[in-house]
């Protein structure tokens, strides 16, 4: 079986995402780039590592390093990838579902050259970007990254070619934190609004009340993907973000003490979490998994983090730390962690254990070997039962599948915002909604 991932390295029209990178050792841990891209290359090395298949891996940037067994294609524009897989080849193109006009290039060039493409899914999909892998022939499969990213399209008709498969980890060679001899909390993630890292900052002076010699390790910046960005003043994120942050943290223009700004890490950040007391992940709406999580935990550190989609896949609430529901909650887990000793450690204890075992690339790479063969001799998709978090809106969605099950025409929750309820009323009932519009009209 030959296998290409495409590695979407470059930003449409700025250039690469990252250069000179060492990526031989991608079990190791994350070297600091974007949780996705670095995910695309833990699939190339599992695959190549554990399977017979060949891997052929295709990006832009020539001066990375790839894992041995991984045969690496260089190519100029996004345009000629279609004629390169097919040239080469290879069974199925794995590919980023994502919203770019370059990326829906390769799904149009697909559609007639008879590749069977798989697109991974890492984040939640916009309205026409779903309709877009619904409807294009050529995709047989739409891969999510965790059971709540899934459930996340239940009622739409993508779930009949979709399912889910969890990001590959290995906890292996990390090993187990002592306590920390201070109180540290440790936030990692890029520094861009929707990784929440605002809400956190807004706490801080609230937990230096109730612990007074905690430190607040940052390990991120407004770098992540793209290391070109402009930074503000500080030199930690793009200004109007940067400004909303560094109010909470800073006294007469100067950072606060107890705040430590490390920037962006490899595997080298586990010095840190063997520090630290509480890790905590703040993504305000976009976590589909939650990577930085697994990063903690397999330390022994406990985790706090919002109850939100993916996070609920590897934060196990009061098992290996808390999922708060609202910023309240989380100072208080926060608050609770770094007093309690006894309850830190079983916590932390038991964090490690679950993300050693859960994850591994061994492990999940079969399910992709399985998934790659039920595509290549055609086998359905299978539907997996929704979990039972978010229960209304998941109650709401199965009843809108069934529906669309027998043809009575709904709008799906899954792709519902207020900026596409109106093209998605169109499309679902046309003639209603013009008359509707004509009414309204008057």
């Amino acid at each position: 079986m030959r296998i290409a991932v495409f590695l979407n390295d470059h930003d449409y029209g700025k250039g690469a995402f990252f250069r000179s990178m060492d990526f031989r050792n991608p079990q190791l841990g994350n070297p600091g780039i974007g949780g996705t891209e670095y995910e695309f290359i833990l699939l190339a090395y599992a695959l190549a590592k554990f399977s017979d298949c060949e891997v052929n891996l295709y990006c832009r940037e020539e001066s990375n390093i790839y894992p041995d067994g991984v045969k690496v294609h260089i190519f100029r524009s996004n345009s000629d990838l279609i004629e390169q897989v097919k040239a080469d080849g290879n069974d199925i193109l794995v590919v980023r579902a994502y919203q770019l006009p370059d990326l829906y290039d390769i799904y149009g060039r697909a559609k007639d050259s008879g590749i069977n493409v798989v697109a991974w899914s890492h984040n939640f999909m916009p309205y026409d970007l779903v309709g877009t892998l619904w409807k294009n022939p050529a995709v047989k499969r739409i891969v999510m990254v965790s059971h709540e990213h899934y459930d996340r399209y239940l009622d739409h008709p993508i779930i009949a070619k979709s399912t889910f498969i969890h990001n590959m980890f290995d906890g292996r060679c990390f090993r187990l934190r002592e306590y920390p001899s201070s109180p540290a909390v440790t936030f990692t993630g890029g520094l861009y609004k929707h990784k929440g890292f605002h809400v956190l900052a807004a706490m801080w002076k609230d937990i230096l009340r109730e612990v007074p010699d905690a430190t607040l390790y940052v390990i991120g910046s407004g770098k992540l993907y793209n290391k070109d960005t402009r930074l503000g003043g500080y030199g930690l994120a793009e200004s109007e973000y940067e400004a909303m942050f560094m109010k909470h943290l800073t006294e007469g223009g100067e950072i606060l003490p107890s705040v430590k700004f490390l920037g962006n890490m490899g595997a080298k950040k586990s010095e840190i979490y063997y520090k630290t007391t509480v890790g905590v992940v703040m993504n305000i709406i976009t976590e589909t998994f939650g990577l930085v999580a697994l990063d903690a935990e397999v330390c022994g550190v406990p985790v706090v983090a919002r109850a939100n989609y993916g996070l609920f896949d590897t934060v196990r609430h009061g098992e290996t730390g808390y999922l708060g529901r609202n910023p309240e909650e989380i100072k208080r887990y926060i608050i609770m962690l770094l007093k309690d000793r006894e309850l830190n450690v079983r916590l932390g204890r038991q964090a490690k254990e679950f993300t050693e075992k859960s994850f591994l690339p061994e492990v999940i790479v079969k399910k992709w070997l399985k998934l790659f063969d039920d595509v290549i001799n055609g086998r359905p998709c299978e539907r997996i039962p929704p979990t039972e978090n978010y229960p209304v809106r998941k109650r709401i969605m199965l009843i809108n599948r069934w529906l669309r099950d027998h043809h009575v025409p709904t709008i799906p929750l899954s792709t519902l915002t207020v900026s596409n309820f109106k093209l998605a009323v169109k499309r679902a009932i046309p003639e209603p909604y013009e008359r509707l519009k004509k009414l309204l009209g008057r």
